[in-house]
Parts: structure tokens; C-alpha cells; sequence
């Protein structure tokens, strides 16, 4: 599967579900005999990692269904939104650059991975319902966009003084704001669910094999997850991100001295990690220290080398999204 990098809505599927791809860093996976039923169920109990697989297979059609529509649809409408001068009353006519959109596809597709997933355990209605809501916005959208895509493409806009093009901009923005509003709830009841499996790989990887490097690997990325949410608010709980840099601090530190054959490129993971960990550290810093930029700082913010400015959430994004890159480059 590929997932997107982006820190936006519906990017934490991205750095969530990226995590999914550690359960295969382990060299060993034995069946396990664990009593923990399935997350999201209830009845008798289950192997553990059964319940896994499970919920696995289940969020890897939702997963799929998500990456195969949300980052083109929204590739879409953002390269629209960059020519139209106000968005509000749409096309003018008078545009000096009229670029359309990008034709979109997977919305079929989508929908019927949305529908097996349903019949497959375990029940998890929230997620369930998140998805319907989001496969359901796509068809219109699609069509609408498509409709749009063809009409400017054809440079159609110029024979008929952008009369079709004002006429579907309403449907498109009201279509796209249903979009919207969907994909981001998907994307955080995406995460819930992949929180859920994350944890019960964990705890199987330490039943099985101890905390060992592999171990440390996972707990890491869940960690840095965690403090991502943290960081990435509005408003930073001080308290809160010192006790989870703290936390993420001791799993590396203790990670150095796990056992376990260190797979290749994981001298290129663990720069990640400590440039991911520093850049935490800044930020944080920065909010507990109420450090205002600087004028030459303040330049930068919102440009290309935004990433550049110490102690801010663009920099932190960056080396997260790098961390993350490195860990699934891992074999």
C-alpha cells in the first residue's frame, strides 16, 4: 500500500497507518495463544493475533478506499480553488490564468472496498459509519469535477463566456465541502481503529519476543504519533508535551541497548528519530518559553524554507514525516 506524508486533514492516516507496515519488522511471528478478544467485539475470546489480522484485513480496504481517492480529489479541487479569485461567488470570467481542475477516478472503486469491509469483523460502527459517509460524497463530486475538468480542458469557457463553468461552480463547492467534512471524520476514525491494532501488536510483540528491537521500533512510532497530536494543537498543553517527550526520550535511550539484528538503514532511522526528537524539544521549548519569532524568522513562515525556522510546527512536520519515510524504508 502507499500512504500519504501530509500533515492536513485526513494526513493521519498517513502517519498512522504507516505504523501498520512494522508488524512485518519482527523475524519472528509465531501464532500466538493470547486470550484478548478482538478489539471492537464482544463474546469469547480470541487469539490475539487472529484479532489482528482481522481488524487488519478490515482497515486495509478502508485504508485502501481513502488513499485511492482522498489526495487526487483534493489535488482537484486545490489546483481549482488556485485560479478561481474568490470562491465565494465563483469564476468572474475575468481570470487572467484559468488552469480548471484534474480529472478524478476511484470513487466505484472506493465504494465497493467501503462495502466488503462492512461484512468483515469486527463490528465497529463508528468507523463503519465514517466510511459510508465518505464513499457516499465521492460519486457527485466525481461526476461534478470530471464534468468541470472536461469543459475547461476544452477550453470550452471561452465560447460560451464561462456560462457552464458559473453554473457548476455551486454544486462543486457545496459537493466539496460534503467531501471535506467526511474525509476528515474517516481520517480520525481511521486512526482510532489503527490506534487499537497498534496496541495489540505491541502487547503480542512483548508477550513474544520481550522488549527487544523490534519492540522498541513500534513503540517509538506510536510515541511519536502521540506527540505529534500533542505538538500540532492549536494551543500546546506544556504538561502533557513534556511527559511525552520525556517518554519518547526513555524508549530511545533504551532502545540503544535492546537486543535484536538491526536491520539495514537503521543507522538512517535512528538520525531521523533523534532529528525528530530535537525539533519536538524546539517547539516545545518555544511554547513553554512563549518565544515570539523574529522578524527574519517571521519571512520564512509560510514559505518553501518554513521548515528552516527553529521551534516551529512546519520543522517539526518535516522531520516527522522524514522519521517516518525512514522507518518504512526498513528491511
Amino acid at each position: 500500500m502507499s500512504y500519504r506524508l501530509m500533515f492536513s486533514p485526513g494526513a493521519w492516516i498517513a502517519a498512522s497507518a504507516l505504523v501498520l507496515a512494522l508488524s512485518a519488522c519482527p523475524k519472528k511471528e509465531n501464532p500466538s495463544s493470547g486470550d484478548a478478544s478482538a478489539p471492537g467485539t464482544a463474546g469469547a475470546p480470541v487469539p490475539l493475533q487472529t484479532a489482528e489480522a482481522k481488524l487488519q484485513e478490515k482497515l486495509n480496504l478502508y485504508i485502501g478506499c481513502y488513499n485511492r481517492a482522498d489526495e487526487s480529489f483534493q489535488r482537484s479541487l486545490e489546483r481549482y480553488a488556485s485560479w478561481v479569485k474568490d470562491m465565494d461567488t465563483g469564476p468572474t470570467g475575468k481570470e487572467g490564468l484559468v488552469y480548471g481542475l484534474y480529472s478524478v477516478n476511484g470513487a466505484e472503486e472506493c465504494q465497493q472496498a467501503v462495502e466488503q469491509a462492512k461484512g468483515l469483523p469486527p463490528a465497529m460502527p463508528e468507523l463503519e459509519q465514517a466510511a459510508t459517509a465518505f464513499a457516499a460524497s465521492l460519486g457527485p463530486l466525481q461526476a461534478t469535477i470530471n464534468e468541470a475538468d472536461t469543459y475547461y480542458e476544452g477550453k470550452n469557457h471561452k465560447d460560451d463566456g464561462f456560462a457552464k463553468g458559473k453554473a457548476l461552480h455551486k454544486p462543486l463547492v457545496e459537493q466539496a465541502n460534503t467531501f471535506t467534512i467526511a474525509s476528515r471524520q474517516f481520517s480520525d476514525a481511521l486512526d482510532n481503529a489503527n490506534d487499537v491494532l497498534q496496541q495489540a501488536h505491541l502487547q503480542r510483540m512483548e508477550k513474544e519476543g520481550g522488549r527487544n528491537l523490534p519492540y522498541f521500533h513500534l513503540l517509538s512510532m506510536i510515541q511519536a504519533k502521540e506527540l505529534m497530536r500533542v505538538l500540532m494543537q492549536d494551543k500546546v498543553d506544556i504538561a502533557k508535551a513534556s511527559e511525552k517527550i520525556d517518554a519518547f526520550e526513555k524508549t530511545i535511550n533504551e532502545m540503544d541497548k535492546a537486543p535484536g539484528d538491526k536491520p539495514t538503514l537503521w543507522g538512517m532511522y535512528e538520525n531521523n528519530l533523534d532529528n525528530f526528537r530535537n525539533a519536538a524539544k524546539e517547539l516545545w521549548r518555544r511554547q513553554r518559553d512563549k518565544t515570539p519569532y523574529t522578524s527574519s524568522e517571521k519571512s520564512l513562515l509560510g514559505t518553501p524554507g518554513d521548515w528552516m525556522v527553529e521551534g516551529s510546527p512546519e520543522k517539526l512536520l518535516k522531520n516527522y514525516n522524514a522519521m517516518v519515510e525512514a522507518s518504512n524504508s526498513l528491511r
